[in-house]
């Protein structure tokens, strides 16, 4: 993800005593927590959550392909710095973000910012802009060394990553139904990657370091909210925007300067970079929506369905390798997210009682 992270939020779904109708029982009760806490109505809630989904498994894919393509052909087949990539993402995103905010307020946040002075508030989100800077591109990275089915399923680990941290950083209690849920996610990783004899690839650390990353972040927005920091969404996101451009600019600049200075970061906003462009920033402006508007539940089984959904999809379109081993990877690492954010009543008061 591309823009800031809210702070964790646990929903609880009552459970039935009566086990002859629990099943009936706890579907009526997960479709009203669905409802519960979301601002928006269920059908509208569930739409947002699949225009994101399928929004990322189909940039995973994109660039995917696009990286298989200019390895294979690289002579005839497009090519796109990474850093520039993101920059145009961002920028598209900035835009956005400065138009929304003229439409409904008539503020141009360039100059409104310098007149009202937030832009003092809008210093604290350089280092979440930072840190999702690099995420962003490692997520080329990660995608051109590893295929999207892999990726995703590693890139579950930040809930691994959050509940340490959590513990670790915040001192916040987590219940047993969580470390269970952080212990089946970790099974479900080695069922995907280790082999006998066991053998690991080093470049398996360049996910887990992405991983962390959006943890980390999301530890940060826990500090800007204990400092009482709120502001409008779009406002928000013109600040981690806008650093984010610098941000990604310099990178260019210092990995790839003959690309920036020839023109060729003008020149290669090929087709394929533009659809990766336009699609990544559409998944940044649906994801501050996410965030804002939707229950942890419904964000919770879009990312588990988008795990396995993804796995099924680079083996029809790309031909990646699907095997039982991948099937049973996707489907432990679903099931950890689902008991990671569905908790009982009862632990939820433990924790709200814990962290008082």
């Amino acid at each position: 993800m591309s823009s800031t992270q809210s702070s964790e939020v646990h929903v609880s779904i009552p459970q039935s005593n009566d086990d002859s109708a629990k099943g009936g029982k706890t579907l009526t009760s997960l479709s009203a927590s669905l409802s519960k806490e979301s601002s928006l109505p269920l059908g509208q809630s569930l739409t947002l959550a699949a225009i994101y989904m399928i929004g990322c498994i189909v940039q995973f894919l994109l660039i995917r392909w696009s990286k298989e393509r200019a390895k294979a052909s690289p002579s005839t087949a497009p090519q796109y710095d990474d850093a520039s990539a993101v920059f145009f993402t961002e920028l598209l995103k900035w835009t956005f973000s400065v138009g929304a905010m003229f439409y409904r307020s008539g503020k141009f946040l360039p100059i409104s910012v310098i007149q009202d002075g937030s832009w003092r508030v809008g210093l604290y989100y350089a280092v979440p802009s930072g840190i999702y800077a690099v995420y962003n591109n490692l997520t080329f990275l990660n995608l051109r060394l590893f295929d999207p089915s892999t990726y995703q399923v590693f890139m579950q680990t930040r809930v691994l990553f959050t509940g340490l941290l959590y513990t670790i950083v915040l001192q916040k209690y987590l219940s047993p139904r969580k470390w269970v849920a952080l212990t089946v996610l970790t099974a479900g990783v080695a069922i995907k990657h280790l082999t006998w004899p066991l053998k690991v690839d080093h470049y398996i650390f360049f996910l887990f370091f992405q991983a962390s990353l959006s943890a980390f972040a999301g530890v940060y927005n826990e500090y800007l909210l204990k400092k009482d920091i709120t502001m409008d969404v779009n406002e928000q996101n013109f600040f981690m925007y806008s650093f984010a451009l610098v941000f990604n600019l310099g990178y260019g600049f210092l990995s790839n300067p003959e690309y920036y200075t020839s023109g060729q970061v003008v020149s290669s906003l090929n087709s394929i970079l533009l659809v990766i462009v336009i699609n990544g920033a559409v998944i940044g402006i649906v994801t501050s929506l996410l965030l804002k508007f939707l229950n942890v539940i419904v964000k919770a089984f879009a990312s588990a369905c988008e795990v396995m959904l993804t796995a099924v999809a680079a083996w029809a379109l790309l031909g990646t390798d699907l095997t039982l081993k991948d099937l049973l990877a996707c489907s432990v690492v679903m099931y950890s997210i689902y008991m990671y954010y569905t908790v009982p009543s009862e632990e939820k008061k433990e924790e709200i009682k814990t962290q008082k």
